[in-house]
């Protein structure tokens, strides 16, 4: 009698997860004389007090600077910020990203 052969597919069960994409990094201002600097947050407690230190250190330091404080939408959440971005990028000149907790 012969042999009955079987064969199996083995699937990963992780799956594959696209990479989000990425951007390289902007080059650098020469200086902050009348630009807009955008705080951006994750919404979450503590990060005010980071911006509102940032934004006086800022004003202080660079004479009209303006400071524009946004939150990202989603928090932490990638996917619902793929918009924003560049509505806000529109807006300033510099961010910087803080997170808080």
């Amino acid at each position: 009698m012969a042999e009955k052969q079987t064969t199996l597919t083995v699937l990963n069960p992780r799956g594959e997860i696209c990479p989000p994409k990425t951007w390289g990094l902007s080059p650098r201002l020469k200086d902050f004389k009348n630009k807009t600097i955008a705080l951006m947050s994750n919404g979450k407690k503590g990060v005010d007090y980071l911006h509102d230190a940032l934004a006086e250190l800022l004003t202080r330091r660079f004479p009209g600077v303006k400071i524009v404080k946004t939150v990202k939408p989603g928090g932490s959440l990638i996917s619902l910020t793929e918009e924003w971005y560049p509505e806000v990028a529109a807006q300033c000149d510099a961010f910087i990203f803080a997170i808080g907790d």
